[in-house]
């Protein structure tokens, strides 16, 4: 996600990007971003049907949090 993500916004020769997606992507978003060099602007939807339900908010929110972790340790570890 990091190169295809920096490799769009750079290849454009741009510097900064909005991003929209679900609430619990945008932590991740972000930080994926700052590691590419770009500066990004979130603009998630006020209520998804995963905001909605505790259980469906915890799994997603653990979801993401392993996500990060996963993007983070490919990042450290890529040649690039």
């Amino acid at each position: 996600m990091v190169c295809l993500f920096g490799a769009a916004v750079w290849g454009n020769g741009l510097t900064s990007c909005l991003t929209v997606s679900s609430p619990f992507h945008m932590e991740r978003i972000m930080v994926l971003a700052r590691l590419d060099g770009l500066q990004a602007f979130t603009s998630p939807p006020a209520e998804t049907h995963v905001s909605l339900s505790v259980p469906q908010r915890t799994r997603a929110t653990a979801r993401e949090e392993l996500a990060l972790f996963k993007d983070l340790l490919v990042f450290a570890v890529s040649p690039d």
